[in-house]
């Protein structure tokens, strides 16, 4: 139907029936009846390290060239898989680690986009829900 990059062309395509259901339909020929309530959407932040960054790009999450802002925060991990001795097994230790920072838009359809800047999410998220929510009160 639409990828997750493809978003904003997603609700370009909706038009609303009753206070209950919207109609999607593109240029393709994908149709679909959808609940209102679906339409809304929320913002995750998420701090990605290096392997988990890699697989949101495997899983289309994030795409590749989003550029994403890179701070250093600590974790806590095992003191053996820093020392790599035995005795060390079972105590937690902080060691920093970089990560990159997301904010992802998903909706209630599970339709998501990652975006570089939390301001940039909240315009996105808060756009989307100011146009919709109207109709699920009854507006």
């Amino acid at each position: 139907m639409i990828n997750n990059y493809d978003l904003e062309k997603f609700y370009a395509n909706i038009k609303v029936i009753n206070k209950e259901i919207v109609k999607y339909s593109d240029a393709q020929g994908n149709t679909a009846i959808i609940p209102l309530t679906s339409l809304l959407a929320g913002c995750t932040y998420k701090e990605l390290n290096e392997t988990a960054y890699k697989q949101a790009i495997f899983n289309r999450e994030i795409p590749k060239d989003l550029e994403l802002n890179e701070i250093e925060t600590v974790t806590q991990v095992d003191k053996s898989t820093v020392t790599h001795k035995e005795k060390d097994k079972f105590t937690i230790v902080d060691v920093p680690v970089k990560v990159k920072q997301a904010w992802i838009v998903k909706n209630g359809a599970g339709m998501s986009k990652a975006y570089a800047t939390k301001d940039e999410a909240l315009k996105v998220v808060n756009g989307i829900n100011d146009k919709y929510l109207p109709y699920v009160k009854g507006e």
